[in-house]
This record gives C-alpha cells, structure tokens and sequence, in this order.
C-alpha cells in the first residue's frame, strides 16, 4: 500500500518504478520456497471479475524503473547511490510488522534492497502488531506498508470498498482516487453480469494502469493435518479455514 499524502508518491512514473524493480518470481523461490504464485495485480484470477486483461501487472524491469525516475527529474546529483530532486532525496518509509506474517520482515528486507538498485532510498520500520494496524487505520504513519488482500467470499467488492472507497468526510484506507471512487459505487448497482464485468474492468484496470498498490505475490495457504482426517477442505473464507462439517474420520 502507499501513502497518497506522500507528494513523491504522488508522480505516477515514482509509483511505476516500484512495481518494475521488484523480482517476484525472486521473492516466491528465495522467501516463500516456491509455495506461492508471483503476482500480477492486486487480487488473483481465482477472484470472480479478474482477468489477464484488466490485472496485467508489471514485469520486473530496473532499467525501465531508471527510465521512468529520470523522466520525473530525478537524478544522483551528489553519487551517493540515492536519486534525489531539487535537492530531496527519494526515501521512503516502509512500515510493516513480524508477529503475524514472520515472512513480512524478508520480503521488505528485499523491497529495501531492490528499490536500492535504482536509486531509491526505503527505510524500513518494524512495529508491534497493534502499532502496525494504527498506523494503517488511524495516523496513516507510513509512506509504503505492507499488507495482506482478505478471502472473504464478498470479494472483489468486500475488499475494494473497503480500502479505496472514500466517503464522504472521511478518508479512503489505501490509495483515493475520485474517479475510482465512483466505479465502486456503480458497480455495487449493476444487476447485469456482462456490465459488472464491464465496470470492474475499468476497476482493475485503474488500479493497475496508475500503479496504485505494489502487488507482490499470492502465498498459498498451509494446513497440518494427521492422516486419519479425510475430506479435509479449504473454505471459501479466512473465517471458516476448513469445512469442519465434512471431516471425517478413519477408523
């Protein structure tokens, strides 16, 4: 997630290089041992509305993440490895926290290091979970903060909504944009699936095309279980986990 309030963030050619300097095919062997999907946009395909078309994502591609920081102006006047403009080096911070998501803490330690290839200065700031989610929810604390897409079964609007969506006299959690903010109110209205289809793309497409989120990768989901369990089923929401109901087991 990154911060609208943060005015480098707030060039499109600075948010595009994120997404180009980032290996995700890197982060899913080397973090994740390979039991994860590299991501392209913000949800998954297995997400109703997502398509190859309307979530393409970006490929990773540090010479064109150099391309476009240059294209904003910025440059390494002083050659201390750090791009910089009118002065001001390009840092930012990325908050996230360990005690939930122990994976979290590598996978930034790469965003840092990769975003460093470039020139772009990241400073990671590790914190407790209830400090991490006030950052999120109350003081917005943070130019970039790691965070996770939900698997309730009211997806994709459940989760758009409620991280884009602005009401009025109040802020959006992620990224505002008004022209967003109105897809996700049709959208909730159309009864019609092939202009649901219509306007999520528009959705999608926004989100992905103005670079709005960094999409890392979709991890997969882990159970333990002893073998005399049979029928073990993934649910379709976080809540549930597993379809208790149809366990059975083995004599």
């Amino acid at each position: 997630m990154l911060n609208q309030e943060n005015t480098a963030l707030q060039d499109e050619n600075v948010r595009l290089a994120l997404n180009y300097v980032i290996d995700k095919d890197s982060i899913v062997e080397n973090i994740f041992g390979g039991d994860a999907i590299a991501a392209k946009g913000i949800l998954p395909d297995t997400v109703p509305y997502v398509t190859d078309e309307n979530s393409k994502g970006y490929s990773y591609n540090p010479e064109k993440a150099k391309e476009l920081l240059a294209k904003s102006g910025y440059t390494d006047s002083d050659g201390d490895g750090i791009v910089d403009k009118n002065g001001v080096p390009l840092s930012l911070k990325l908050v996230f926290q360990s005690e939930e998501y122990s994976s979290w803490k590598s996978m930034c330690e790469y965003l840092q290091a990769a975003a460093k290839e470039v020139g772009i200065d990241v400073q990671l700031k590790q914190l407790d979970t209830s400090a991490y989610y006030d950052a999120i929810w109350k003081n917005r604390d943070f130019d970039m903060i790691i965070y996770r897409t939900y698997e309730d079964s009211w997806n994709p609007h459940g989760f758009l909504r409620s991280m884009f969506y602005q009401p009025e006299g109040s802020k959006s959690v992620c990224w505002y944009d008004p022209q967003l903010n109105t897809y996700l109110d049709e959208v909730i209205k159309t009864q019609d699936e092939a202009t649901r289809q219509a306007k999520y793309d528009q959705i999608f497409k926004l989100i992905n095309d103005k670079a709005l989120v960094v999409p890392l990768c979709y991890p997969n989901k882990q159970y333990v279980y002893n073998t005399h369990l049979q029928n073990v089923t993934v649910a379709p929401t976080s809540y549930e986990g597993i379809e208790w109901q149809l366990i059975t087991i083995a004599k």
